[in-house]
């Protein structure tokens, strides 16, 4: 007796020889797949404590998000015809940085909902600031059942590319102090829900990131274990920033400084 069979449905594999099956089925036993094949087939072979039938359905892997903003997902549609810069300095930022926890609470539970309902079962959320209510937000994405990345926004400079004032103060963390809340969040949380929940680093930016400030991050993150991920070419004016500075592309810059 196993504990879930679904019937009836159009099963994509997504395996190494691509299977479909169009009458499809899958026999389920606890957190495991124990067998896809033709729904005829399987109920021959299996007795199961519930029967889901699911005509009509697709049934697939869960998509997978490797990039979003949690708190960003009460802006949506702010400002979308300004250019991207321009959006970030004088829309979304002032808005980010007022924020409080009950307003990033409510983006994340929001966000995550969408996601669910997408089909999404996996995601990476990037630069998250301690005015948001970080532990909270990493509970939400334990509860809702997801498995997530978070990861914790780490800088010492105040700018972006080649505006050294462009954040706003509001988000503004020092060196010492935004590092030592991505070590403390990760020695909390990373692998919390059963291994769902990952926590990283997350470099501010090109501009807000200072070098000797990077190198700590990459060490700090083969001695945890953790990724890193970062916004680092994101618009032109993030290659137009490292050329000036030193000469290099923004990845031919990270790759320098990662040796």
């Amino acid at each position: 007796m196993i504990d879930l069979l679904i019937c009836n449905a159009q099963v994509i594999t997504v395996d190494a020889q691509r299977r479909v099956f169009e009458n499809g089925a899958i026999a389920i036993e606890g957190s495991k797949i124990l067998e896809v094949g033709k729904t005829e087939e399987l109920l021959q072979k299996y007795t199961a404590r519930r029967v889901l039938d699911a005509t009509h359905f697709i049934v697939m892997p869960g998509l997978i998000n490797c990039h979003m903003h949690l708190p960003q997902v009460l802006m949506r549609g702010i400002n979308d015809n300004v250019e991207v810069m321009d959006k970030l300095k004088y829309y979304i930022w002032p808005i980010q940085g007022n924020y409080d926890e009950e307003d990033a609470y409510i983006s994340t539970q929001l966000g995550l909902l969408e996601m669910i309902k997408a089909g999404t079962t996996a995601f990476l959320g990037t630069g998250l600031h301690p005015r948001y209510g970080i532990g909270t937000i990493a509970q939400a994405v334990i509860d809702s059942g997801m498995r997530g990345v978070i990861s914790k926004y780490v800088m010492d400079q105040t700018g972006y590319a080649l505006d050294k004032s462009a954040l706003h103060p509001g988000l503004w963390e020092s060196g010492e102090e935004s590092l030592q809340m991505a070590c403390d969040l990760i020695e909390k949380w990373h692998g919390k829900g059963e291994g769902r929940l990952q926590v990283w680093f997350s470099p501010r930016s090109v501009g807000g990131v200072s070098e000797e400030l990077f190198r700590r991050v990459i060490d700090l993150a083969r001695d945890y274990g953790v990724g890193i991920t970062a916004h680092w070419a994101e618009v032109q004016n993030n290659a137009d920033y490292t050329l000036e500075r030193f000469g290099l592309l923004p990845a031919e810059y990270l790759s320098l400084i990662h040796i």
